[in-house]
C-alpha cells in the first residue's frame, strides 16, 4: 500500500512546521481524509530523508493546529472538519436519564436557597444594587479585593489586595495570565496530563504547550532542563496542589526546587489552586515562595458554586497592568453583582460552612468509592472532587468511556488530558461530586467497577 508523502519543498519554515503545513494542506485539497491513518513516524521520516524527531515534531505541530489526533498505542489520524472546534474542554447538554460524572463540580448542597436569601438581602439595600451597575476601577472594586485577599490567604501565602484581579472563574483567570505573560507564539509547558482547559486557551492565544514528564509527586524536574534547552520555554503551568485529573500533590521539597529551577531558567509560573479550595493543610504555596515569579489562580467554582463565575488571579507586581488590560480586553470587568454575592457569603460566613459541608459531603463520597473500588487501581482523596482510576491491563480508556456511555454512565479518558504528544495512561477521571446524590453515585460506581473487571466487549472498537 502507497504511503502518504508529501513535497516539504512547497512550503516554508523548518521542516517540522513544513510537515504541519502540508498536512493541512492535503486536507484542504482532499488527499488526506477524516479518520485517515498518518504513516507511522519513521516510515516518513525515511520517505522523506529527514530525522525521526522532525517528523516527531511535525505530527505534535499538526495536532496543536487541531488538524490530527495522536492515539496511544495506534497511531496518527487526521481529524474530522471542525473537530478542532468542538473539543473535550466543552461541555454538552444534560443527557436524560445518564449519569454525567465527567465536569468537576461542587456538591449540590442548597446553594440556591443561599443564593435567594442572598438576593432577598439585596433588594432592601438599593444604594449596594445602584453601586453594583457601575463599572468597576482595574481589578475589581476595593472593598471586593480586600474580602478576597482574606479569604484565599494561608499558611504564608497573604497576597496584598492590589495584587489581585476579579475576573470571571478560574478558567478566566488563566487566560489573563497568559495573556499577561506570554506574546502568539511563545512556548509553555505544562504537566504531561493537564486541565483541558489550558490547551483550549493555549490554542486560541497561539501558545505551543509541550508536556513536562510525571511522577508520583507531580512534574519531573530533572526534564526541564532539557525542554528549556530545546524549546526557550516562557512558563510553567502546573497544579501543585490536588492534581486534575491524577490527584497527585506535589511534596514541599519539589516545590523549593521548582522554584529554584524558575529561578535558574527565568521562568514565570501558573499556579493552578482552583481544585484545591477544600484542602486543609495545604502545603506551601509556590506564590509565597516566589511571589515576584507566580501568578496565583483561584476560584468560588469548586468550593462554592461554578454558576457564580468569580475568580481570582494574584499576579506579580511586574505584570499586574497586563493582567488589568487583558481584563479589559476580554470582558471589560467581572459582573460586580456576582462578587457582591461572593463576598457577603465570605463575610457572613455561609461561604465557610459551605465548604465545611462540602468537605463532610465529599468524605462520603470518597469512602463510598474506595470501598466499591477497593481491588482496583485508584488515586483518591477525601477532599477532592474526582477518582482518577487507572484500568486493568485488558482494557483501553477510549473503549472503557465508551462502554461506560452504553451503560449511561459519563467518564473522561486520559486522553483527554495529555499535553501534546504526551502518552496518555489507560486510566479515567470519575467525578465523584457530580453525581446529584449517593444513591445515584453507588449506582454509577458500581457500573464502573463491574466494567473494569469484566473482559472487553468485542462490539466495542477500541480505534
Amino acid at each position: 500500500m502507497t504511503i502518504w508523502i508529501p513535497d516539504l519543498t512547497e512550503h516554508s519554515g523548518p521542516r517540522y512546521k513544513a510537515l504541519a503545513a502540508a498536512i493541512a494542506s492535503g486536507i484542504n485539497d482532499g488527499e488526506l481524509i477524516a479518520q485517515q491513518k498518518l504513516p507511522p513516524q519513521r516510515q516518513l521520516a525515511d520517505a522523506l530523508g529527514v530525522t525521526l524527531g522532525t517528523v516527531t515534531r511535525g505530527y505534535a505541530e499538526a495536532e496543536r493546529r487541531g488538524l490530527v489526533s495522536a492515539r496511544v498505542g495506534s497511531g496518527t489520524y487526521v481529524k474530522e472538519k471542525g473537530a478542532n472546534v468542538r473539543d473535550e474542554f466543552l461541555i454538552p447538554d444534560p443527557r436524560v436519564g445518564f449519569i454525567d460524572l465527567t465536569v468537576s463540580l461542587p456538591v449540590r448542597l442548597g446553594q440556591q436557597e443561599l443564593l435567594a436569601e442572598t438576593l432577598g438581602q439585596l433588594q432592601h439595600d438599593p444604594d449596594t444594587l445602584a453601586h453594583m451597575l457601575e463599572y468597576h476601577p482595574d481589578g475589581g472594586f476595593a472593598h471586593h479585593r480586600d474580602v478576597i485577599a482574606k479569604w484565599i490567604s494561608y499558611g504564608n501565602f497573604k497576597p496584598h489586595p492590589d495584587s489581585i484581579t476579579l475576573c470571571n472563574g478560574g478558567q478566566h483567570a488563566i487566560q489573563l495570565a497568559l495573556i499577561a505573560a506570554c506574546r502568539p507564539g511563545d512556548t509553555i509547558l505544562a504537566e504531561g496530563l493537564a486541565y483541558p482547559g489550558l490547551k483550549s486557551i493555549a490554542r486560541q492565544l497561539s501558545l505551543k504547550v509541550i508536556p513536562i514528564p510525571m511522577d508520583e509527586e507531580g512534574i519531573v524536574l530533572d526534564s526541564i532542563a532539557d525542554l528549556c534547552r530545546q524549546y526557550n520555554p516562557r512558563l510553567i503551568y502546573c497544579t501543585p496542589t490536588q492534581h486534575n485529573p491524577t490527584n497527585v500533590q506535589m511534596t514541599l521539597q519539589r516545590r523549593q526546587r521548582l522554584i529554584t529551577v524558575a529561578d535558574d531558567y527565568q521562568l514565570l509560573i501558573i499556579e493552578d489552586d482552583v481544585s484545591a479550595s477544600l484542602v486543609q493543610n495545604r502545603p506551601e504555596s509556590l506564590a509565597s515562595m516566589a511571589p515576584e515569579r507566580v501568578f496565583y489562580i483561584s476560584s468560588c467554582s469548586k468550593g462554592l458554586a461554578g454558576g457564580l463565575r468569580v475568580g481570582f488571579l494574584v499576579s506579580p507586581q511586574a505584570y499586574r497592568d497586563r493582567a488589568a488590560s487583558a481584563l479589559r480586553a476580554s470582558c471589560w470587568m467581572a459582573p460586580p453583582l456576582m462578587v457582591e454575592i461572593a463576598c457577603r457569603w465570605i463575610q457572613q460566613g455561609a461561604a465557610t460552612r459551605l465548604l465545611t459541608k462540602q468537605r463532610e459531603a465529599l468524605q462520603a463520597r470518597f469512602e463510598l468509592a474506595s470501598d466499591i473500588f477497593e481491588a482496583l487501581n485508584f488515586s483518591a482523596r477525601a477532599d477532592s472532587f474526582f477518582v482518577w482510576l487507572v484500568l486493568p491491563e485488558h482494557w483501553r480508556a477510549s473503549a472503557f468511556v465508551k462502554a461506560a456511555e452504553e451503560r449511561k454512565v459519563l467518564i473522561t479518558a486520559a486522553e483527554s488530558f495529555a499535553v501534546g504528544n504526551y502518552p496518555a495512561p489507560q486510566a479515567v477521571r470519575i467525578c465523584i461530586s457530580a453525581a446529584k446524590d449517593l444513591a445515584s453515585l453507588e449506582e454509577s460506581l458500581r457500573i464502573l467497577q463491574q466494567l473494569a473487571v469484566s473482559e472487553v466487549d468485542e462490539k466495542i472498537e477500541t480505534f
